[in-house]
Order: structure tokens, then C-alpha cells, then sequence
């Protein structure tokens, strides 16, 4: 418990400007300047392309695109398409994943932390075999995908809290036709606090790291790494 995992919390912001955030806190992770760090964060509408994410997954133009406010952006996680938005937490891990197990330890980690976050609010989610995320009666409710350099992970998962899921309708989710994807609200039909969401992510990663999780402004972490 002498050794804190950090915690950033960005509460709204744009895609690429909380990219900016990972890559800098990533570099002072790898410098072994800061401990492992959790960003916390909600976007505007964003469609992300992964490595084998393709354009061809975006099934609507750029006019239908600006129309909605809908930015698209390729980026170094693993995965294919998927979308980001108002409603749905994403938990950026800044971790060295070397003291972690390794890449499929982080990874099952990951997943239980979002098992566990939905455990506590009373809903059952499960993995699916040789597939990465978490479903809820047969629909996925959270999404996962890393980059990892020099031993560093970005990225992490998104949950969906009360999203707007039409938006889904957009692309080919994670490169499956047929993925059907669901939210927290959609299934309890319950508005939940995104406030206290967080918290409960905080608290599963304190328990599964049996760290301390200690919250940090991120213009203090600029200040001091100048």
C-alpha cells in the first residue's frame, strides 16, 4: 500500500487532447517518474479506428459526420472500430505492464475490474471466449484495447453507462456485424451517476492492485515535470 496507483481525472475531453495526456504521462511512467497512473475521462462523439480498424466501418460520409459532430480518428490500440461518447467512462491505463504479469494478465485484469465494477451494481457481465471485453446478456457493454511500448500501456477499456447507443448504428462495431451492444441504464433502466461510477472503478482497482489510489490534478503533474 506504500506504492500508489494514480488517479487523473480528465471529466470531459477531446479525444486527441486526452491522447496528448497518455503519451505524456506514458513517457514519465517509462522515465520511472510517476507511478502507474489511471486516466478517467468522457469524450464528445468519436469514432476510433485500431490498428485493424478499417474506414469502411464507418458506414455513414463526412457530411452526415460533421452534421452530428462526429470526429474519426486511427489510433495505436489494438481492436477495430468502435465509438466514444457522452455517457460512457473510459478508464485510460498508464501502467508497466512488466510488473503486471504481462500483456494477458493485464488484459484478464482489465476485465475484472469491469466484472467487478458491474457486480457491484448488481449486474452479471462475462467475457466470451477468444474475444476481448464484456457482455451482458449477449450484448457488450465494455470494450478493451492496449497499445504497449517499452513495457507501457495506453489506452484501457470504456464502459457504457447511459449512453446514446444509436450511435452504434454507425459503424461495425469492433468488426462484427452482428455485435449487439448494450449500456447500464438500457439494462437496469436506472440513471446511474457517472460521479459515482468512477468511484466505483477506483475502488475495484484499489481492491485488485491492493494499492492505494491517490488522486492528482494533472496541471500538478505538468508543473512538476516542466
Amino acid at each position: 500500500m506504500d506504492n500508489p496507483c494514480l488517479v487523473v481525472d480528465l471529466e470531459t475531453m477531446g479525444y486527441m487532447e486526452a491522447w496528448s495526456v497518455q503519451k505524456f504521462i506514458a513517457k514519465l511512467r517509462y522515465q520511472n517518474e510517476l507511478n502507474d497512473c489511471l486516466i478517467l475521462v468522457q469524450h464528445p462523439h468519436t469514432y476510433t479506428l485500431g490498428r485493424r480498424g478499417k474506414l469502411s466501418d464507418v458506414l455513414v460520409d463526412d457530411s452526415f459526420l460533421a452534421l452530428n459532430d462526429i470526429v474519426v480518428h486511427n489510433v495505436d490500440r489494438g481492436g477495430e472500430v468502435t465509438y466514444h461518447g457522452p455517457g460512457q467512462i473510459l478508464a485510460y491505463t498508464i501502467f508497466d505492464v512488466r510488473n503486471m504479469g504481462g500483456v494477458s494478465s493485464f488484459v484478464n485484469f482489465l476485465e475484472e475490474i469491469v466484472i467487478g465494477t458491474l457486480a457491484t451494481l448488481g449486474v452479471r457481465g462475462y467475457r466470451k471466449e477468444k474475444c476481448t471485453g464484456i457482455w451482458v446478456n449477449d450484448a457488450k457493454i465494455a470494450s478493451l484495447g492496449l497499445n504497449i511500448s517499452r513495457g507501457i500501456t495506453t489506452h484501457g477499456f470504456c464502459l457504457n453507462i447511459d449512453t446514446d447507443l444509436t450511435y452504434y448504428e454507425h459503424i461495425i462495431s469492433c468488426g462484427n456485424p452482428e455485435e449487439r451492444v448494450t449500456s447500464l441504464t438500457s439494462l437496469a433502466g436506472m440513471d446511474f451517476s457517472a460521479v459515482d461510477i468512477k468511484e466505483t472503478i477506483k475502488d475495484q482497482f484499489a481492491t485488485c492492485l491492493d494499492r492505494k489510489m491517490e488522486k492528482v490534478d494533472l496541471s500538478q503533474i505538468y508543473l512538476d515535470n516542466q
